[in-house]
């Protein structure tokens, strides 16, 4: 399942650089698995440099190890083929997780381990980077995920610790409602009809 991404709009614009920007930022992690180095884009941009803070600061980008990715926000921006590829590995890393987690009681579990678990689940030996792509953004899902990752300058996530909640996953559009309302809980007060279900709300609030 797809999100509907008209129900997450956020409540700022931004402008041709910085949607630029994060294209460019998430085509380079879909076409090499790792980030866009930050120094060099940085003096790239040069006085327009500000950009990258900005998105930073939106969380639609983050910074790790010295490269700019992707978070999972920035999928509002994002070209239907990209945001695809995303989601889709997204929802088997989540099912993964929660497939070990409920064989192994919890605990931490590294790209490698989430990369055999997706091939034991999907068609095609697909593991390694689904598990790549999808590893990057449990760090945006804090229901499920505490704050202990690994990091390194290729993967660039390669363990997660994960949390019970990762019971509760059914599939992405609810896990990201739920993401949204824990970041904001009101978001689901602004144009919501009484009685009508948070997965169908709509708001214009930043999350």
């Amino acid at each position: 399942m797809t999100n509907e991404w008209d129900k997450f709009p956020p409540n700022f614009q931004l402008d041709d650089l910085a949607k630029s920007v994060l294209h460019e930022i998430a085509d380079h992690f879909l076409s090499t698995g790792s980030g866009l180095p930050d120094r060099p884009k940085r003096n790239e941009l040069g006085k327009n440099r500000r950009t990258l803070d900005l998105l930073v600061s939106k969380s639609l980008v983050t910074d790790i190890t010295n490269k700019y990715y992707p978070a999972f926000a920035s999928l509002y921006y994002l070209s239907p083929e990209t945001r695809n590829r995303f989601e889709a590995a997204t929802t088997l890393v989540l099912k993964a997780f929660q497939e070990l987690f409920k064989a192994d009681a919890g605990g931490t579990f590294s790209l490698v381990q989430i990369g055999d678990q997706i091939n034991r689940m999907a068609p095609g030996n697909v593991g390694t980077d689904t598990a790549r792509i999808g590893m990057l953004f449990v760090r945006d899902f804090q229901n499920y995920f505490g704050n202990v990752h690994d990091y390194s300058r290729d993967a660039p996530i390669v363990s997660a610790t994960v949390w019970e909640n990762i019971l509760d996953f059914e599939d992405l559009q609810q896990s990201w409602m739920e993401e949204v309302l824990r970041r904001d809980p009101n978001f689901a007060r602004v144009t919501m009809p009484v009685g009508e279900n948070v997965e169908t709300a709509k708001t214009a609030r930043d999350f």
